[in-house]
């Protein structure tokens, strides 16, 4: 028994060092591909126009104090510090969180001044009837369902539409190390699933930010027909039974199986839910063109 699990541990780990190894191949053939600096000065050197020599040997320069800031970024110490501030990130997401779900809500945290309530045609009566409170409390429907949904980062299927429509919250949970982090995902009671709570934790090299692994929960359907993963037909043959035939399918439940996804893609994921998802979950939840959030922010 002990020997089988040692052989899928050390077929796992061969696994993960073969995913990490194609990863620096990549990162070593871009670098491999970029021209070094002498490179650049060589090429500047052929151009006679002084004043052109002069403009972009000073923007190399800057180039390479461009790449020098860079690098700095993998350092340790600086990853430490910079998830730090990265922190505030979380905290903000957290109280986005209460105010969707009606959570938690502090007096000031949806309070407008007259002007505005006068600018967005809010109705002031509502304040003083005391429906302040019912709106504190009363939860943004299908928040987290439609920002992910509007996401279109993940494969979706009918089945998994269908779940999503019990999703209530979503939770990012930074570790102590401040770089990895964990992904909470909670669901109303629903006909499909045991879990009410679906995790996904992210664990990062400190040096190079990459993804080094993930923890994955267990997911328990509640029958094999409930698992949107899965893809159940019968066929008949003639003079046979009928043969039950299982497929697996594209689903966004898919991320919660560590042999339905590889380090590749869960490193894209990460990077997705961080750095694109959490800053940008209200232009998700309100579908946004994605190309306008930039310009929105500008405004």
């Amino acid at each position: 028994m002990s020997e089988n699990i040692v052989k899928e541990e050390t077929k796992e780990d061969k696994k993960n060092e073969s995913e990490n190894i194609d990863i620096n191949k990549k990162t070593n053939k871009k670098k491999e591909e970029e021209p070094d600096d002498q490179d650049i000065i060589d090429e500047i050197k052929k151009v006679e126009n002084p004043i052109l020599k002069t403009k972009l040997l000073y923007l190399n320069k800057l180039n390479t104090d461009l790449i020098d800031t860079k690098q700095i970024n993998y350092k340790p110490e600086y990853v430490i510090l910079r998830n730090k501030y990265e922190l505030k990130y979380f905290d903000i997401y957290q109280k986005i969180i209460d105010i969707a779900i009606g959570n938690n809500i502090s007096d000031d945290s949806l309070s407008l001044t007259k002007e505005e309530m006068e600018k967005y045609n809010i109705i002031e009566n509502e304040k003083k009837e005391g429906n302040e409170e019912k709106v504190k409390k009363k939860p943004i429907e299908s928040f987290f369902t439609k920002a992910i949904r509007n996401a279109k980062f993940f494969s979706f299927n009918k089945k998994d539409s269908n779940i999503l429509d019990y999703l209530v919250n979503i939770k990012f949970i930074p570790l102590e190390n401040k770089v990895d982090f964990k992904v909470e995902y909670y669901f109303n009671k629903n006909p499909y699933m045991e879990n009410e709570i679906l995790t996904k934790t992210y664990y990062f090299n400190l040096k190079n930010e990459r993804l080094m692994k993930c923890d994955y929960c267990d997911i328990k359907w509640v029958d094999i027909e409930s698992n949107p993963t899965k893809r159940i037909k019968k066929k008949k043959k003639a003079g046979t039974k009928n043969q039950t035939v299982v497929q697996d399918i594209d689903s966004f439940f898919n991320m919660f199986y560590k042999n339905k996804t590889n380090l590749l893609m869960d490193d894209s994921e990460a990077r997705f839910l961080k750095e694109d998802f959490l800053p940008n979950l209200l232009e998700y939840y309100l579908n946004f063109p994605r190309d306008d959030i930039e310009d929105v922010k500008k405004k």
